[in-house]
């Protein structure tokens, strides 16, 4: 019999703190190792219990004793309704390998707590489909759609239902141009996804979903999306329709250059220079520009970060990424390129309208976020860059506000921009 027998069980059931009571155990949001090993890590307590836990459910297979006996505690011990399930058995597995290496899916880790359960309830089918658009992980939605507010509301001369209205048509256009891109991100790149930890289980990788699927689906979203844009001012059509060989192209990028993330910027920033003329049917280049180019260096900022967690498997299939190229001097050159996008935004807001205290002050908040969030992050860690990539999102929310404290000065009277 092992030392640790069922009796320690229960009791560890009823007497551990209610970190670990029995409903968290139970729960899926709890239901693997690596969730275990960062909570216990918490509390002493809990972490001289897990280990005895962790010892008994694993080494009464070896314990010295007959068949019976062993099959006896196996039967108790799953009547603790404690489980691991599939996922956090093989991250048990390869937990050694993965503390030297750094090579697991943090997705799925987050997935966990993230999950988007809606999606999880629909026929299969259309579950890989709508994961094939990448509708089941929204920030890629979002990333995208912050220039495109940005650019309205700095074209904008006052707030009113005509700009909510267009900001709200190009939030559902940078749902369906994001899919578009990560659709042809996953038509060129099945081949390499199928040989980097974090993609191969995507659809087309493994060969849950058709190219022939994939293309129908992807036809569907680039209607859409020319339908959107055809209701905006010429300018407009012109400059969307400009960008998209890059979009095509992007992730062909990564095969010839150490700078894909770059291209990213150029395609994920176009927001500013389609949305400007949105309300004036006109463009001011002093202002739009610095303002995308700033923009493109924050696309660069959260990229590089988001490519740190691949960068094990991108060595070994000779991908190439900023993460790469700026390797151990990465956060020095994001540091740079944070200066270098406040210098530019704040260039543009004041050309646009006479900086007041309310602009400065979330430019200035903005600025320690992301400072925060650079030295915060643990680029040897995939979960923490998945983390700090998705709060990029809280500073673009930060710099839409202050588009919009800059349309009105010190004395709340509507700002006029000089075309």
């Amino acid at each position: 019999m092992n030392k640790y027998s069922i009796r320690s069980i229960q009791q560890f059931k009823k007497k551990s703190n209610s970190l670990f009571s029995s409903s968290l155990l139970n729960s899926n949001k709890y239901n693997n190792n690596y969730n275990y090993y960062s909570i216990m890590k918490k509390d002493k307590t809990c972490k001289l219990n897990l280990v005895k836990l962790v010892k008994c459910s694993f080494s009464n297979i070896n314990s010295n004793g007959n068949d019976n006996d062993k099959q006896n505690n196996n039967n108790q011990f799953s009547k603790s309704n404690i489980t691991f399930n599939k996922d956090s058995e093989n991250i048990s597995n390869t937990n050694n390998t993965n503390k030297s290496n750094n090579k697991y899916n943090p997705e799925l880790i987050d997935n966990k707590a993230k999950s988007i359960n809606i999606i999880d309830s629909l026929p299969e089918k259309i579950q890989l489909l709508l994961k094939l658009g990448r509708y089941d992980r929204p920030i890629g939605t979002l990333l995208l759609f912050w220039p495109c507010a940005w650019g309205t509301t700095l074209g904008a001369l006052t707030l009113n239902i005509t700009l909510a209205k267009f900001i709200s048509m190009y939030f559902v256009g940078s749902m369906l141009m994001r899919s578009s891109g990560c659709i042809i991100n996953d038509m060129w790149d099945r081949n390499i996804d199928k040989q980097v930890e974090r993609t191969k289980e995507r659809p087309l990788a493994s060969g849950k979903i058709t190219m022939l699927e994939a293309s129908i689906f992807l036809s569907l979203h680039l209607s859409a999306s020319l339908y959107i844009l055809l209701q905006l001012p010429y300018i407009s059509i012109i400059s969307g329709l400009a960008i998209m060989p890059l979009v095509c192209i992007y992730p062909f990028i990564k095969r010839v250059t150490f700078f894909p993330q770059l291209i990213l910027g150029f395609c994920f920033n176009s927001g500013i220079v389609i949305c400007f003329p949105s309300l004036t049917n006109t463009i001011n280049l002093g202002i739009c520009i610095p303002f995308y180019l700033g923009g493109v260096l924050w696309t660069l900022i959260y990229d590089t970060i988001y490519a740190h967690m691949d960068k094990e498997d991108d060595k070994l299939i000779n991908v190439k990424s900023t993460a790469l190229y700026f390797n151990d001097n990465t956060k020095k050159f994001l540091m740079i390129f944070l200066a270098a996008i406040m210098a530019l935004f704040y260039y543009s807001l004041n050309k646009k309208n006479k900086l007041d205290n309310a602009t400065k002050s979330l430019l200035v908040i903005s600025t320690f976020f992301q400072v925060y969030e650079i030295k915060k992050v643990d680029l040897n860690s995939p979960l923490s860059c998945l983390k700090s990539f998705k709060r990029n999102n809280i500073f673009g929310l930060l710099i839409f506000l202050a588009c919009i404290a800059n349309m009105y000065d010190m004395k709340g009277e509507e700002a006029i921009i000089n075309h």
